[in-house]
């Protein structure tokens, strides 16, 4: 039989718990379990709700259409902030390229899978008019989660992303990528800095004009980058994933810092 005090105790004493946001206070060592869990269920109950908003709004792939590949990053993420700057408001990225396209040009945008993991207790809703924002955008067309990012990379003019992977993935699939901004990969071929008005205009009419990454150039980068690089990781997974220990990655990185210091001492 269930204790009904011990029951108690265990919702409502305070508990570390992981940190998370209630009405813009950060509530973590503080929290009580029933804080906890009344919080889990109010945003999944809303990521549902926008998941099933987007989904209303799916259009059909049409690849016979000319149009720019838009995939939405997960947030809040790095990748977006603070890599991205001004564009973590990823629809700003959707008005450049309605302002910089040409008029026969489409945009299509797929959500981030990750985005409405019910696991990923880190990762909040989109904003309540965050969908309607975007499809006020006359070329914009939301693609199924489901649908397979290589179909839609391997037929696009162009793939527009803030620093995501998807970047890296199109300049090997020969495709050429719109930066908005900063990721590992810039300055490589094919890559375009679209920050600015002016930047964004002159990479398009560059695609238009049948532009197509040099493989060759790709295959260097990713050289020069593996010369110049540490192997260590950020998240544990990938240490596991790779075969790379934490006290390897602790002291890849001591090295690194001071090879830096000392290059600068020098110069």
């Amino acid at each position: 039989m269930i204790n009904p005090i011990k029951l108690v105790s265990f919702f409502f004493k305070k508990t570390v718990m992981n940190p998370f946001l209630v009405k813009g206070k950060r509530m973590d060592e503080y929290s009580t379990k029933a804080q906890y869990l009344l919080h889990r269920y109010k945003i999944d109950r809303k990521k549902k709700q926008l998941l099933k908003k987007y989904n209303n709004n799916v259009d059909v792939v049409d690849y016979t259409k000319p149009y720019v590949y838009f995939p939405l990053h997960a947030q809040p993420e790095p990748s977006t902030n603070p890599l991205g700057g001004h564009y973590e408001q990823q629809n700003l990225i959707a008005d450049m390229l309605d302002k910089t396209l040409p008029d026969d040009w489409y945009l299509y945008i797929k959500e981030h899978k990750v985005q409405y993991d019910l696991q990923k207790s880190k990762l909040l809703p989109r904003k309540d008019d965050f969908y309607r924002q975007l499809k006020n955008n006359k070329r914009v067309k939301f693609l199924d989660i489901n649908t397979s990012p290589f179909s839609i990379i391997d037929n696009c003019k162009v793939v527009a992303t803030v620093s995501g992977d998807t970047g890296w993935e199109a300049v090997n699939r020969g495709k050429p990528v719109l930066l908005f901004g900063y990721a590992w990969y810039y300055g490589c071929e094919g890559i375009f800095d679209a920050r600015n008005y002016d930047g964004c205009i002159k990479a398009i009419k560059t695609i238009q004009n049948g532009y197509t990454p040099n493989p060759n150039m790709i295959r260097l980068f990713a050289k020069a980058v593996q010369d110049v690089g540490m192997k260590a990781y950020i998240y544990e997974t990938y240490g596991e994933a790779y075969n790379i220990s934490e006290t390897q990655t602790v002291e890849e990185i001591y090295n690194s810092i001071k090879n830096i210091i000392n290059n600068n001492h020098r110069s």
